[in-house]
């Protein structure tokens, strides 16, 4: 979450005097924080037809998937252990 601020922060200038910002923009601004080359993640899953496997990422924060309908909602998992908790809490400021 606060890695997005981040992304959102470095195309902001260009947002702010009303210039175009495109895919590269974003992709090079989560390249800067990431410190390496995303050119594959965005290729495989912003940009193509991959899943990404949310699920393991989410569950290391105590989090998971709950889907309702066609909606899908991000949820805290039960009986998480301290690690996730603290996870989820550094990562979202979930308590």
């Amino acid at each position: 979450m606060k890695q997005s601020l981040f992304v959102v922060a470095l195309i902001f200038p260009s947002f702010l005097f009303a210039q175009r910002i495109v895919k590269y923009d974003i992709q090079e601004a989560a390249a800067k924080i990431a410190g390496k080359d995303l050119t594959d993640f965005f290729n495989n899953y912003v940009l193509g037809k991959n899943l990404f496997a949310m699920e393991s990422y989410l569950a290391k924060a105590g989090l998971q998937l709950d889907t309702f309908v066609e909606e899908v909602y991000i949820g805290k998992m039960e009986n998480c252990s301290e690690a996730q908790l603290k996870m989820s809490k550094q990562l979202f400021g979930i308590k």
